[in-house]
């Protein structure tokens, strides 16, 4: 699906916990067997190929998940003028996915934090301290 989207020219890296992923390999196409939620998998994935231009994570869609890779993928895996996508970020507010409105710990819950800490050099709130986030979004 994504080599369609993205042109023929484009380099793919997909990562999949399911092992009969990798039928969907092909010269432009990478497909890495872990976990997203494995830091050591997801460094060894960005010592291999490197820091990218798009991430779109498309995975197991439980929060904690989407946080880890969030963390390890977009600090470490991302180019600096790159984007970060994470689908189905609705998946916060189901309780089987361990989310609910206003829940602790879901993936809406750390985007919030995100969002104050863009703004943590001009905030003029001491609740708010400039950090790696802060760093890398501010514009």
């Amino acid at each position: 699906m994504w080599g369609a989207y993205f042109g023929g020219k484009a380099s793919i890296v997909g990562i999949d916990i399911l092992q009969e992923c990798k039928k969907f390999e092909r010269e432009n196409i990478r497909i890495f067997i872990g976990d997203q939620s494995d830091e050591r998998f997801l460094n060894h994935i960005i010592a291999e190929v490197g820091p990218v231009d798009v991430i779109i994570d498309d995975g197991s869609h439980i929060p904690k998940h989407q946080i880890k890779s969030f963390e390890v993928l977009f600090f470490n895996g991302l180019k600096e003028d790159g984007v970060y996508i994470c689908e189905d970020c609705s998946t916060s507010y189901w309780p089987r996915f361990g989310g609910g409105v206003r829940r602790a710990g879901t993936f809406i819950e750390y985007s919030k934090r995100l969002c104050d800490q863009v703004n943590a050099w001009v905030a003029d709130n001491p609740k708010l301290i400039v950090d790696d986030a802060t760093k890398w979004i501010n514009p």
